[in-house]
């Protein structure tokens, strides 16, 4: 008798299992779908991406420290990003909104490879640094003096991250070091 309790209960937490997983599919599927539904709604305020050709004075990089270098950054791509969506309200031709939708989901795209190279090397000990995507060149500014074996990190996450070849990365160490 006491067997036929435990396996009606098992039954019963199985069935709440199974029911609580489908319920979790379910919200995934309409979360997504929403998701694609509000596709062209890019908050920029929420979203601050740059333009890549902002970083001319990349040579000059050490005058700031790390923070105000990312504060510039983003602060460009909030106003490319607002530019282009004013531009796509205006623009009847949906080949020139797909052009435009495109380009804002690059900006997009950079912005998130470059927080994500700054986290994962900040994540390394390698301290704050800071990312920044050219066409032809990324360049990296960290604050910590570095060695032979932190150069080889900072290159191989970039690396990973962007798909460009070594040769493209360029590091340099900020002059306010901790």
């Amino acid at each position: 008798m006491n067997k036929k309790i435990f396996v009606k209960v098992y039954s019963k937490r199985q069935l709440m299992m199974i029911s609580l997983v489908i319920l979790l599919i379910v919200a995934g599927i309409i979360n997504s779908r929403m998701e694609l539904g509000n596709k062209k709604k890019i908050n920029p305020s929420v979203i601050e991406v740059s333009n890549p050709t902002v970083h001319k004075s990349e040579n000059n990089a050490e005058e700031g420290t790390i923070d105000e270098m990312k504060l510039k950054r983003e602060i460009e791509r909030s106003k490319e990003i607002n530019l282009l969506k004013s531009l796509l309200d205006e623009q009847t031709d949906i080949n020139i909104q797909k052009k435009i939708d495109d380009k804002i989901a690059k900006i997009i795209d950079i912005s998130n490879k470059e927080m994500t190279c700054e986290n994962v090397l900040s994540s390394k000990g390698l301290g704050e640094c800071a990312v920044f995507y050219t066409d032809d060149t990324i360049y990296v500014v960290v604050q910590k003096k570095l060695e032979k074996r932190d150069l080889i990190q900072i290159q191989n996450v970039i690396m990973n991250v962007f798909k460009v070849d070594f040769n493209k990365i360029r590091v340099s160490q900020s002059k306010n070091l901790n």
